[in-house]
């Protein structure tokens, strides 16, 4: 009885780690600028991290990164959160911050906000 429920605990895992890459790869990502919060939806990618870059130039007064994202590649995770920590951005969780933007973006905010709502995961290790 074990073994069936870590093999079904596994295949679900499987299951839903293959829906959320089939989401990454057929949605685009939306970052736009509402008063002093940048908005980043959608999964990490380099034209949305170009994107906010430059809407960081244009709108000097953002404060807040308003982050729902399930992720991507780590160097896009990496830069997202280089760019957040150059400006000193306070980063919200919209309703979730998966993969690398739980442990890259969401570090780099100046403070952290999560509602009662929202979800923040990792995955993985180093070992």
């Amino acid at each position: 009885m074990q073994v069936f429920q870590s093999m079904l605990m596994a295949s679900v895992a499987l299951v839903a780690a293959t829906t959320l890459q089939a989401n990454i790869t057929g949605t685009e990502t939306e970052v736009t600028v509402q008063e002093n919060v940048l908005i980043y939806a959608g999964p990490l990618s380099q034209d949305a991290n170009t994107r906010a870059a430059a809407l960081l130039k244009q709108f000097p007064q953002v404060q807040t990164l308003k982050i729902t994202s399930q992720g991507g590649e780590i160097g896009l995770g990496m830069d997202l959160g280089d760019l957040v920590y150059a400006h000193q951005l306070n980063v919200e969780v919209g309703q979730y911050c998966f993969s690398s933007c739980a442990n890259y973006v969401f570090p780099a905010g100046n403070i952290k906000y999560l509602n009662w709502r929202s979800q923040l995961g990792w995955h993985g290790g180093a070992m």
